[in-house]
């Protein structure tokens, strides 16, 4: 309890993320606190914001390595994001105001989606994406940071580690 829900750091980095219910902070059994957020309504924020906050205690523990809490919040809420849409039964998005809607076709049999992201140019970017059946669901997903880099630099890569992680695949 002391790692996930205790230290000022975690506890900082909950309310960050939007968990300030003090409900949240009060629950002293692992399993149910556990299973309280897994099931709660930001499911997939928790459990990523839980694996997230368990890589920044190891790299502080094992590597001396200090993470900002903004890092860890940016990992927690792009790694939700990817799962969250990656796990939705709609095909559908709406981006910038406008939606988005994917229409598979039936002889695809694998779809690739990439996207390489930034917070300016040049800053600190990253890509991600995903592998999914011609129906919508999962297959594989990844992503990385590049860190300081352009956005086309950034762009680019996606381009290559998304064909890269089909043909592993």
């Amino acid at each position: 309890m002391h790692c996930f829900q205790d230290f000022p750091f975690v506890k900082y980095l909950w309310l960050a993320l939007g968990f300030d219910d003090i409900n949240f902070y009060l629950e002293n059994s692992m399993v149910t606190w556990l299973r309280q957020g897994t099931f709660s309504a930001n499911n997939h924020l928790f459990s990523v914001g839980l694996w997230w906050i368990w890589c920044a205690r190891n790299s502080l523990c094992l590597e001396n390595e200090i993470i900002s809490i903004f890092s860890v919040k940016v990992k927690i809420y792009n790694l939700a994001a990817l799962l969250r849409f990656a796990f939705s039964s709609v095909l559908s998005t709406n981006i910038g105001g406008c939606y988005v809607t994917w229409y598979p076709e039936e002889s695809m049999v694998v779809v690739l989606n990439i996207d390489g992201n930034g917070f300016g140019n040049p800053s600190l970017n990253g890509f991600s994406g995903f592998l999914r059946r011609n129906d919508g669901s999962w297959l594989n997903g990844f992503a990385g940071n590049v860190g300081i880099s352009t956005t086309i630099h950034v762009e680019l890569l996606a381009l290559y580690q998304g064909p890269k992680a089909a043909w592993d695949r």
